[in-house]
């Protein structure tokens, strides 16, 4: 199964806050928790392309990095788009959100977005008739 990987700048290791405005750029394979991704989907999966970008970017240019991510995943022909971990980072899951809904829609495949209950509200809007991955909190760990 070939997996496409969305993760904001902290976590594709660019950097905090100082890089939210970081536009989309394109990873070969799976970068930081994309490794334990790989792990968790078992064997056949791999994370063929990590797509990473800023916070803030994402969510001030919402139409034209919806764009270039149902580009590039086409351009990885991929079997399943993951977008996260978000927790609860409200910008990140926003972004998430929107990836996933559009890639769903224009594409077809299976999409995982990968984020905690509290912020799935205001993302309501997408729509997403996906499956959803456990999320680690600090008080527990569940599936939303």
């Amino acid at each position: 199964m070939r997996v496409v990987h969305y993760l904001n700048q902290f976590f594709g290791g660019l950097g905090g806050e100082e890089k939210a405005g970081t536009p989309l750029e394109k990873h070969e394979g799976a970068v930081g928790p994309g490794k334990l991704l790989e792990q968790f989907l078992g064997d056949g999966a791999q994370v063929v392309m990590t797509l990473v970008s800023g916070d803030n970017y994402a969510v001030e240019n919402q139409q034209s990095i919806i764009a270039a991510v149902l580009e590039k995943v086409r351009e990885a022909n991929a079997d399943l788009f993951v977008a996260g971990p978000c927790f609860q980072a409200g910008r990140y899951g926003m972004a998430a959100g929107a990836l996933c809904s559009a890639v769903q829609a224009k594409l077809g495949i299976p999409v995982i977005p990968a984020w905690h209950r509290k912020i799935r509200a205001p993302i309501s809007i997408a729509r997403l008739s996906s499956s959803l991955i456990p999320v680690i909190t600090p008080r527990r760990c569940a599936m939303y």
